[in-house]
């Protein structure tokens, strides 16, 4: 019977931990203006190899915060959907990194560096109809501070 009760115990603690440590996503929100100056992509008739730069921009400073990297495939003739990998370079924080289609949907972040090195979650909020000007939101889980 203890065993059964510390079993259930320990069970109950771990789902607490994990509802609590998801509850604890902190959100980060920024805008990015893609630099149509850097595009390269190499065009083929099932797609090609592309990439872009920017900036990124603090939405409630209106200060430069750091720097935009996004590369992948594009994937239709049209060129309308791609297979992405981005990098947001806040300055002084470190990286977050990206993959996923390139959509409005959520994007996986799959690593980050500096105060991002331990991170994970996704990131939302994208809207691209006003391109190449858009927001970003990440919710941040194991982010430092």
């Amino acid at each position: 019977m203890f065993r059964r009760i510390l079993g259930l115990s320990f069970v109950v603690f771990l789902l607490l931990g994990f509802v609590a440590s998801e509850a604890q996503a902190a959100k980060l929100t920024v805008i990015v203006v893609a630099d149509f100056s850097t595009l390269d992509l190499v065009p083929t008739p099932s797609g090609g190899p592309f990439y872009i730069g920017g900036t990124l921009w603090d939405p409630n400073s209106g200060q430069q915060i750091g720097v935009f990297h996004c590369w992948g495939f594009f994937i239709l003739p049209d060129g309308s959907l791609g297979v992405v990998n981005q990098e947001f370079d806040l300055t002084g924080r470190g990286k977050i990194i990206l993959t996923g289609v390139e959509d409005e949907g959520p994007r996986a972040i799959t690593g980050g560096t500096g105060q991002f090195r331990n991170v994970r979650g996704e990131a939302t909020g994208i809207d691209l109809s006003a391109f190449p000007v858009f927001p970003v939101t990440f919710e941040l889980i194991g982010a430092g501070k």
